[in-house]
């Protein structure tokens, strides 16, 4: 039987990685697809995950869950963007 090296199952690794990444990342991708990734890649790091973290906090927004989109905000302007898309949805929703 043939077993597959060390850098083998790294870039394994790596092309299951980008694939949730794109995934989650897509025009298609959901919520669920985000919080998927950020729960199998959980170290908090790199490129993809900040940008599946910033997918996730705007798609939230866009459901109207603030308080949840509120938690994936690291940075003032992120914070500064919840605020404001929970202040448009409320005058869009009265």
């Amino acid at each position: 039987e043939k077993y597959a090296s060390a850098s083998d199952k790294q870039k394994m690794d790596k092309c299951i990685e980008h694939k949730l990444y794109s995934k989650a990342c897509s025009s298609s991708g959901t919520i669920q697809d985000c919080k998927d990734y950020m729960n199998k890649y959980t170290w908090k790091t790199g490129d993809y995950f900040f940008k599946v973290e910033d997918k996730l906090m705007m798609l939230l927004c866009k459901e109207g869950k603030f308080d949840e989109a509120m938690k994936y905000a690291r940075f003032k302007s992120e914070k500064k963007f919840v605020k404001k898309a929970r202040k448009a949805w409320k005058k869009a929703h009265k």
